[in-house]
């Protein structure tokens, strides 16, 4: 294993130094899938193209991916709002950010016009040159740069169909399945958004891989149409310049409003073609309607499953088929996370009878399925049965723990104060007030910091428990560290004092307490001492000495 394993280090050291991929790497067998939804799938956008490339030059590929991905260059794409391909960011921090930024807009009684762009094949079509040019310009190293031309540059697809057999090389695009593709996609758009922040600096704008959508609130009918035409022109001279196209019959603009009789009048242009404007748009896999009430789409979610599920009802009777389990597995596992999805923008809005009607009779279907009950049987009774929460309450408990983690990871864009209390921001908040766990701070429960030192940094002796029999508290040398954490009368906290002993005597060092709220437990207040201490000694940088916490 040591022999490969130096056999590939010089292998790859040289393709990176010579900028050149071997003739056996550079073919990539072609397997089109079809993409949902479609209604003409003779046409070929209705495929997508994945790449099945050498095992090698996906080794190769990763170890560039991983020296290329720095926290550094992470943050700098996140922080014109890319959330696709990053760690910490998905599309349910992409569509919170959005649905947050409408309702700030009508709650504030403004303009509120929103712009779906589609950037027409655009993993398949852009140029080499300008991945060239924007790597450069983010100031990727330049024989990792030539490296990835060269890779790019030649490609040799194959793709079979029965018996005939093509093989084609290709010159421009990037492998849809290739380990670099979504990071290099990531670099050449981050240049795009900062065009469209120098040109527009009210424009609301962020980027999903190839979904880009721009929105405008204001006074104006006119001026929100203005703000927003300048974006779509330099998204559609950023296109032109990396061999793209900005389609605007496939463009879709939404005014928002909850007021029906408002309407946006003013015709919104791209070039020389007017763009659709409707009521109802897809993003991200949420369909939004122009009151922003969620109605069409839980209706729209529901029908789906509900069409869903009587596909597998078929091979269920009272007294034959699949088993209960099996059921419920199918119910939970696949039918139910597919409602439950953005849940975290739409949830606040399952209070009127209407909208939950349609998810109880999805899950009462799915009851009648897995237990065998007669059609007459109580629904709650089922639920109580088989210990299934109603279906609206499980998605407004699924809006709570991603919300949660959005909190956590830093992606939480609006407050309440800024959206109204009929926001998704307001519902979320106040919910959360109303569970312990969501109370406890941040920092105790997130480890997503957490490093590993290296060993040979210190030594740790953690004495048996005999050893601490005698108070040898007194005794200690070196720097000695007195933690604990407490909780009474409903609070809780921790503290802790540092002191440097020696034989001229005892200096103490720095003592603090730190208030943890009234959710935090014993466990976590004592958790949190020892890792002040930590953090403390770490600033401090102790080197050569004995550390001892109690």
């Amino acid at each position: 294993m040591d022999t490969m394993k130096d056999h590939f280090t010089l292998l790859f050291k040289l393709c990176l130094l010579t900028g050149y991929v071997p003739v056996s790497w550079r073919k990539a067998r072609v397997v089109f899938l079809s993409k949902p939804g479609k209604s003409d799938y003779t046409q070929p956008s209705a495929w997508r193209p994945i790449s099945l490339t050498s095992f090698y030059l996906k080794m190769l590929e990763r170890l560039v991916d991983r020296h290329l991905r720095t926290q550094t260059l992470c943050s700098k794409l996140k922080g014109l709002h890319q959330f696709a391909y990053l760690p910490g960011v998905d599309t349910e921090a992409a569509a919170s950010r959005f649905v947050g930024y409408i309702e700030r807009g009508m709650e504030q009684k403004l303009t509120v016009v929103a712009a779906l762009a589609d950037i027409e094949g655009a993993f398949n079509n852009i140029r080499v040159g300008a991945i060239e040019k924007y790597l450069e310009w983010h100031g990727i190293d330049p024989l990792l740069n030539r490296w990835i031309s060269f890779m790019l540059r030649n490609r040799v697809l194959r793709s079979t169909l029965h018996s005939a057999t093509i093989d084609k090389q290709v010159q421009r695009g990037v492998p849809q399945g290739g380990v670099l593709s979504p990071l290099i996609w990531n670099l050449c758009m981050h240049e795009l958004l900062v065009n469209i922040r120098r040109a527009v600096p009210s424009l609301f704008v962020q980027a999903y891989a190839d979904d880009l959508v721009l929105a405008q609130t204001g006074i104006d009918p006119g001026t929100v149409n203005h703000r927003l035409k300048q974006g779509l022109s330099v998204a559609a001279e950023w296109c032109r310049s990396c061999g793209l196209n900005l389609n605007p019959s496939k463009t879709e603009v939404i005014p928002f409003s909850r007021n029906k009789r408002k309407t946006v009048s003013l015709p919104i242009l791209l070039g020389n073609c007017e763009l659709i404007v409707t009521d109802r748009a897809r993003y991200l896999g949420l369909l939004f309607d122009k009151a922003l009430n969620w109605t069409d789409h839980i209706a729209l979610k529901a029908a789906k499953a509900t069409s869903q599920f009587a596909l597998c009802r078929r091979v269920v009777g009272r007294s034959w088929g699949l088993g209960p389990k099996v059921m419920r597995w199918v119910y939970t596992a696949v039918i139910r996370p597919s409602i439950e999805y953005g849940a975290v923008v739409w949830a606040h809005a399952l209070k009127t009878q209407s909208r939950t009607s349609r998810l109880v009779r999805l899950q009462r279907c799915a009851l009648l399925a897995i237990t065998g009950a007669m059609n007459s049987t109580a629904t709650t009774a089922m639920e109580s049965l088989i210990g299934l929460p109603p279906l609206d309450i499980h998605i407004q408990a699924r809006a709570l723990s991603t919300w949660h983690r959005l909190k956590r990871n830093n992606q939480i864009y609006w407050s309440p104060l800024q959206t109204g209390t009929r926001s998704h921001v307001h519902w979320c908040t106040e919910k959360s007030k109303e569970i312990a766990i969501l109370l406890v701070p941040n920092h105790l429960l997130d480890h997503s910091d957490s490093s590993t030192l290296a060993a040979s940094n210190f030594n740790v002796q953690i004495l048996p428990r005999k050893e601490w029999e005698s108070d040898r508290s007194l005794s200690t040398k070196g720097i000695v560290c007195f933690t604990d954490g407490s909780r009474m009368n409903n609070c809780s906290g921790c503290g802790l004092v540092i002191e440097s002993r020696s034989n001229s005597g005892t200096q103490e060092l720095i003592s603090f307490s730190i208030p943890l709220g009234k959710t935090a437990t014993v466990f976590q207040c004592e958790l949190d001492a020892i890792n002040s201490v930590a953090n403390w000694l770490s600033k401090r940088k102790v080197s050569d000495e004995a550390v001892t916490i109690y």
